[in-house]
């Protein structure tokens, strides 16, 4: 960590912080400590503010004045926070500019934290899909950083939250169309320590959304002014659906039984994969035996060469199915077998260096007296 203390602070010290940290200040020359060459963190507390003040600012100046962030871009009518924060415009930092109306005070970096971290952290959690519709529901999970130096809940932006509020994800439908899942409600005296919040992104597309809070739980007009994009809030999420049908066969050991499945897969680039498998029997009788879904995966370099294979197979999700005697299959569905994160299976480095994925559908016995064959030898190519 590199931190500028607290006390006894000189030009030499918040210099050599500064540049240890990437920038690329004189210290000969300190006012180009209050530039962009000296890339300020805008998620420490203590740092230099566009502030009237001529003496050193107090916690309370600093949250009266968000913290040197320019809260114009924040709250707005829904149309224009989408804009505002699709173009990066907000929870930007506002640089001193010198004068009286903005002084230049070395005071401002005392206890500067050139390691802060933003507020909080958000991971998407959870999806479910349809291959029928093409649609998802995804479920995020909005954490508090407990390491964050500045609290969202005491800034002025957040002084309409002076009661309980509530966390969104808020979707961009089409035009001015907008979709909104609140999380359960939030206590105003902190920011949320752990909050979920789900949407369904409707068919295949990319789609822009934005965490934010906001009071009222029911308004969902496009004139909505009510909502607060939070620091890093914004994000886009792109579903894409492919189709494939592959032929393989299950036979019993005297050819004269078997059966045969078609698998769809439902690709999204988020890094997953989501399997769907029907099963279907010629007959309305097959032997006694248990069989298990699969496929490889196999990264190609962008050469089309082999760099790591890897298969899975549906017991591990316990998605197996037993079929005996005169047991009816007609259509089936398995859900095989969850969302596959390709970094369970393969090295990051090996990730970075591919620039396809080479999916093999596989079916095997489990236990009984049948057997399993690919009556073709198929597969679909993915790029990375």
């Amino acid at each position: 960590m590199a931190k500028v203390g607290t006390s006894n602070v000189n030009v030499q010290d918040i210099g050599s912080v500064l540049n240890a940290a990437g920038g690329s200040v004189d210290i000969n020359q300190p006012l180009t400590f209050f530039t962009s060459a000296a890339k300020i963190n805008k998620w420490a507390f203590h740092k230099p503010e566009k502030h009237s003040n001529l003496v050193s600012l107090t916690d309370n100046d600093r949250y009266a004045n968000n913290c040197g962030f320019d809260v114009s871009q924040i709250q707005q009518v829904v149309s224009s926070l989408f804009t505002a924060a699709s173009s990066g415009n907000t929870w930007s930092y506002i640089l001193p500019t010198g004068g009286s109306s903005s002084p230049y005070r070395l005071s401002d970096f005392c206890g500067y934290n050139t390691d802060a971290i933003a507020p909080f952290d958000y991971s998407s959690i959870a999806r479910s899909g349809s291959s029928t519709s093409g649609s998802l529901t995804a479920t995020w999970k909005v954490v508090k950083n407990a390491g964050a130096e500045i609290s969202m809940s005491k800034l002025a932006i957040a002084d309409n939250m002076n009661a309980d509020y509530y966390l969104f994800v808020c979707r961009q439908a089409s035009g001015n169309t907008y979709t909104y899942i609140k999380s359960s409600l939030v206590s105003a005296s902190d920011d949320p320590s752990e909050i979920q919040c789900s949407i369904t992104i409707p068919s295949t597309g990319t789609w822009e959304c934005i965490f934010c809070m906001g009071q009222s739980s029911t308004e969902t007009t496009e004139s909505r002014s009510d909502l607060i994009v939070m620091p890093n809030g914004y994000f886009t999420f792109s579903l894409s659906k492919e189709v494939i049908y592959v032929n393989c066969t299950y036979t019993s050991p005297n050819l004269n039984d078997y059966a045969s499945y078609d698998s769809d897969s439902m690709v999204l680039n988020l890094g997953t994969t989501y399997f769907y498998i029907t099963l279907k029997a010629s007959s309305d009788s097959v032997p006694s035996t248990e069989l298990a879904f699969g496929f490889g995966m196999e990264l190609l370099d962008s050469s089309g060469n082999s760099m790591a294979m890897q298969y899975i197979y549906s017991e591990e999700a316990n998605d197996t199915k037993e079929y005996s005697g005169t047991d009816s299959v007609s259509w089936n569905t398995v859900d095989f077998p969850q969302y596959i994160s390709l970094s369970s299976y393969f090295s990051e480095a090996d990730m970075q260096n591919a620039a396809t994925i080479r999916l093999y559908p596989d079916v095997k016995v489990i236990q009984g007296t049948g057997y399993a064959r690919m009556a073709t030898t198929t597969y679909y190519d993915i790029s990375m």
